[in-house]
């Protein structure tokens, strides 16, 4: 347990109007809580974290990138906001949820996380992990963005990547695959048995708010 402002990353900005953005973003996993007190809307936005390829598989396929949800409120109280596999902010109701990807299994790449299985006003789907047994294995999907889904990971073991999600990790020809990058990015196949695919990045909260 925690106190989202000690561990979280804050930024604040005025604008002309007198008013201070603050910003609060959460990587850790873990449980936290924010209260909200006097503002005008809070924007939440939520990041799913990415999953691991294929284990011990020659050219194994590509892990999922996380999904991504965006919400915004007006109210005050107490937030709370957990981030593991999927991330989620709620003060009694689910306020916003973003799935994790699934894992890359045998030479097929995981499936990012789903858009329809998450929360929020705005929401996209994580990038597929790419399709191994080729020459390398699959490259892991990107994070889910805030304009679009994730770009899928490439069967020729290219990373998914290009607008503001985590980038899938690439996938190797002979050796253990590449991590994804945070927030939410899936891991890059191996490219032979009996490496480890890469590992998923941890997914993301932010909360801007003005004061």
């Amino acid at each position: 347990m925690g106190n989202l402002l000690s561990l979280g990353l804050a930024q604040q900005v005025k604008n002309n109007a007198g008013y201070t953005l603050t910003t609060i973003t959460y990587s850790t996993n873990g449980t936290y809580y924010l209260d909200i007190d006097n503002i005008l809307d809070t924007v939440i936005e939520c990041r799913g974290a990415g999953q691991r390829a294929a284990n011990y598989v020659n050219q194994g396929g590509g892990g999922g990138g996380g999904a991504y949800s965006k919400t915004t409120i007006n109210q005050t109280g107490k937030l709370t906001i957990v981030l593991g596999s999927d991330a989620s902010v709620s003060s009694g109701t689910t306020l916003c949820l973003a799935k994790i990807g699934s894992v890359g299994s045998g030479y097929n790449g995981g499936a990012g996380g789903q858009a329809s299985a998450g929360v929020g006003d705005v929401k996209y789907n994580g990038g597929t992990g790419g399709y191994g047994g080729f020459d390398s294995g699959g490259g892991g999907g990107e994070g889910g963005c805030s304009n679009q889904d994730g770009h899928d990971g490439g069967d020729d073991g290219s990373r998914g990547q290009g607008c503001d999600g985590g980038n899938g990790g690439s996938g190797r020809s002979a050796t253990q695959g590449f991590n994804g990058s945070s927030p939410g990015g899936g891991g890059g196949g191996s490219g032979s048995s009996p490496q480890l695919g890469g590992t998923g990045a941890t997914g993301q909260v932010k909360i801007s708010y003005y004061i």
